[in-house]
């Protein structure tokens, strides 16, 4: 089933990532910028302990100075948080005692594509200072995975470590807005974002017993933007 899952997953992140090649390639030769950004960017899913840094790269199109659309991909590794107690055996069943509680680690990650369009005020998209603000969409995918932690496993086992690893794939709308100013090196700018998941599906019942899952979520992105005429 988990490997199922997987393969659909990679799968709708493989045609994503062809339709936004197609797009961009297509809208390039009518609009006149095209600009790149890179940068830090941090998530943190409501209701959950812990914020989620990564990084995140971007395409920007300008229809003109006011509106543009943009895709992004956000990467955030795995941070570990602590869940309830898992059960381990004794291998041999002599040990004393012949089970033992340890904590059970979470570890979760986020990876999500982001599409959407952008409206600039103020000196707009290709110079000066300005704010934006827009709507988007998003694919969300969260790997979770439970671990036991530290007991000596020459004695002990856990019975339920080859199906501790689960998934999620999300869809997502949200809106979000920022600030950007322009210098001769390029543009810096920051922007925030806030995202519910309309739909989310998991790879099994593991999946469930995370405790950093959240169908909403923050983002905050802060970066440079280079343009390309």
């Amino acid at each position: 089933m988990f490997i199922i899952f997987v393969k659909i997953k990679l799968e709708i992140m493989k045609k994503f990532l062809v339709f936004i090649a197609i797009f961009s390639f297509s809208v390039t030769k009518s609009f006149a910028q095209f600009s790149f950004s890179a940068g830090p960017s941090f998530i943190k899913g409501f209701g959950v302990e812990g914020v989620y840094p990564g990084f995140h790269l971007s395409g920007e199109i300008s229809n003109d100075d006011v509106q543009t659309m943009y895709a992004r991909f956000s990467f955030m590794p795995s941070q570990k948080s602590f869940s309830d107690s898992v059960l381990v055996s004794s291998i041999s069943g002599l040990d004393n005692p012949y089970n033992l509680l340890v904590e059970n680690v979470e570890k979760f990650n986020y990876s999500v594509l982001e599409f959407g369009k952008r409206y600039y005020f103020g000196d707009g998209y290709e110079s000066g200072f300005g704010v934006y603000g827009g709507s988007n969409l998003a694919l969300v995918f969260n790997k979770v995975q439970f671990e036991a932690g530290e007991y000596d496993k020459t004695k002990y086992h856990n019975a339920n470590s080859e199906t501790n690893i689960a998934s999620f794939v999300g869809f997502a709308v949200g809106l979000n807005g920022g600030l950007k100013n322009s210098f001769a090196f390029g543009t810096l700018y920051l922007d925030a974002g806030l995202n519910y998941k309309l739909i989310a599906l998991a790879s099994n019942t593991i999946a469930n017993s995370s405790t950093q899952y959240s169908n909403l979520y923050f983002s905050f992105n802060f970066g440079i933007r280079k343009d390309f005429y």
